[in-house]
């Protein structure tokens, strides 16, 4: 992959992004990567479309090529669109939804952003969820997604609390035993991928050769199993010392790396 292309690529998009970008010091040009508004941003993957791959596109139009993209062509994409949007030395970019008026830069620490996630959720649960009884707080109830820069190199990475990666481990495998308990796939629908209200329709169809009831039940049971254990877990880890791990994985070419507290 020609590193010198991808970032040649990223700085000529962000002068689509804003003509003054290249003239402003480096924090203004921090804060205008990391809360580029949509207009911004379709300008922007319209160079980085052009540059990388020949794809001549309008803005208004970039997003739909982006959706076409082959998978091929993606990670060279996000690595140089992360220069674009990226923060701080490892221009780390978190593929999460962010309240409006709000950005990464807005939290000085991991555990700032964690609990105001988790206030947030609270709320939303008591709201919708009726006799709710809230739940108490553990670091990254929730594993996070992001990109980032590192030595030089793109990774995709998780962010883990110790309770959550060693739960995501064995659901992993307690998805594998119930397949062979019973087998089972999803078969798309008609609908599946239709516009609707700004999203998009999800329509799968479970078959499971019968034993749909049997195998929705469980699977419920599983999953509240899972939970008590992650609760469990997380309170027992609030005792040990504080620790980072991390765990690389090469992916079909791509960097991944999961951090885990």
């Amino acid at each position: 992959m020609n590193i010198l292309r991808i970032e040649t690529a990223a700085r000529s998009s962000l002068i689509a992004g804003d003509s003054s970008y290249h003239s402003w010091p480096p924090q203004q040009q921090e804060l205008f990567r990391a809360t580029m508004d949509e207009d911004a941003q379709q300008r922007v993957n319209a160079v980085l479309l052009k540059e990388l791959f020949g794809i001549q596109c309008s803005a208004e139009e970039s997003t739909d090529v982006l959706d076409d993209l082959p998978l091929s062509k993606t990670n060279q994409f996000n690595w140089a669109r992360l220069l674009t949007a990226g923060i701080g030395d490892d221009m780390i970019f978190l593929n999460e939804f962010m309240a409006e008026g709000t950005s990464l830069l807005d939290f000085e620490t991991l555990y700032d952003y964690d609990y105001k996630d988790y206030l947030f959720q609270e709320k939303v649960n008591k709201e919708e969820i009726k006799g709710y009884r809230g739940r108490d707080y553990y670091a990254l109830g929730f594993s996070l997604w992001l990109r980032l820069i590192i030595d030089g190199h793109f990774y995709y990475a998780n962010l883990y609390s110790l309770a959550g990666y060693l739960i995501d481990q064995l659901d992993e495998k307690g998805s594998d035993i119930i397949q062979t308990l019973i087998p089972h796939e999803y078969i798309e629908g008609k609908d599946n991928g239709k516009a609707e209200k700004g999203g998009s329709l999800w329509d799968f169809r479970l078959v499971a050769g019968g034993m749909e009831k049997q195998l929705d039940e469980l699977i419920s049971r599983w999953y509240r199993y899972t939970q008590l254990r992650w609760v469990e877990l997380a309170e027992s880890f609030t005792r040990a010392a504080p620790a980072v791990f991390m765990v690389d994985q090469n992916q079909d070419g791509e960097l991944h790396r999961n951090f885990i507290f």
